[in-house]
């Protein structure tokens, strides 16, 4: 038989401040780590097999063991509350900031034996919650980016800058509906691998994109890229570096460089910019292509 005890409102003011400060140091305890019951094994066996997939020559992840806890591990940060793996950083310094840290030794030798090789194992797959992937400034010799990436639907930010790899950036990067930050530069410290893309049509599933950097990758078959970039309604940067090969079809020569008349007539039938942003845009591809068409002013014209 259930009894019902009275309470006064004078007890339950008192007993109220009470419920309070336990509650907020639950709360405290719970954001701050102190009721941590270590990462998801799940997730641990995830990043032990995409350790196994890389080349590591100067042991980084020697840390990286059954016996601990991968939420410890250098280069993975956790969600405090739910022990999921949030983010993996496994970047290497580019040059300037080696030098920035006042590092000593010489920066050849660093990269060198700093430098991830391999490949990038599936088994990501399995970290459903990961927002954060920075892979930049490694070695990944020429390998493709994996097409599986565009199942990684949690990542916010995609980070391959300089990381070595090579071919067609695959479309299904497309499927990233939640990413705010692309970076896919070409250009590595030590070598040039060609990547390249077919079209840029799968950007425009991408409309949380915040940044996107393309820098050296050949953009010459993409004739929509301009029209790509207007479709990202939240895109407030767009990095493209050596933008001559947007419009070459051949290699520097003794002529110089070879214009592809196709690509200039899709330009000049481009509409006018009716936003700030697309304005921005255009007069971007405008300062380039003065620089590589004869008369480039006369076949453009904003008025």
């Amino acid at each position: 038989m259930l009894m019902k005890i009275p309470m006064s409102a004078t007890s339950l003011t008192l007993a109220f401040p009470w419920f309070l400060f336990a509650a907020t140091v639950f709360s405290l305890g719970l954001c701050h780590g102190s009721f941590n019951a270590g990462c998801i094994e799940s997730e641990r066996e995830a990043l032990l097999r995409f350790k196994h997939g890389l080349k590591d020559p100067s042991n980084r992840l020697s840390s990286w063991d059954r016996d601990a806890d991968c939420c410890e591990w250098p280069g993975v940060i956790c969600d405090n509350l739910t022990n999921h793996v949030l983010e993996l950083h496994l970047r290497t310094l580019s040059e300037d900031e080696y030098y920035a840290f006042n590092a000593s030794g010489d920066y050849d030798e660093y990269w060198e034996r700093s430098t991830f090789r391999g490949k990038i194992s599936q088994s990501l797959l399995n970290l459903k919650h990961l927002k954060c992937l920075d892979l930049s400034n490694n070695n990944f010799e020429g390998i493709h980016i994996p097409k599986f990436l565009g199942s990684m639907k949690s990542l916010r930010y995609l980070n391959f800058s300089g990381a070595g790899f090579r071919g067609m950036i695959p479309h299904q990067l497309g499927n990233l509906s939640n990413l705010q930050y692309l970076n896919l530069e070409g250009h590595g410290y030590y070598y040039y691998h060609e990547i390249y893309v077919e079209n840029l049509d799968w950007l425009s599933s991408l409309s949380s994109l915040e940044f996107l950097d393309l820098s050296y990758v050949n953009l010459s078959k993409a004739l929509d890229w301009l029209d790509a970039m207007n479709k990202l309604p939240s895109l407030g940067a767009f990095v493209v570096v050596e933008e001559v090969d947007l419009l070459k079809v051949g290699p520097f020569g003794a002529k110089g460089v070879a214009v592809d008349n196709r690509k200039i007539q899709a330009i000049m039938k481009w509409s006018l910019p009716s936003t700030v942003r697309g304005l921005c845009g255009f007069l971007g591809l405008d300062g380039y292509c003065c620089k590589f068409i004869k008369e480039w002013r006369n076949y453009i014209s904003l008025t």
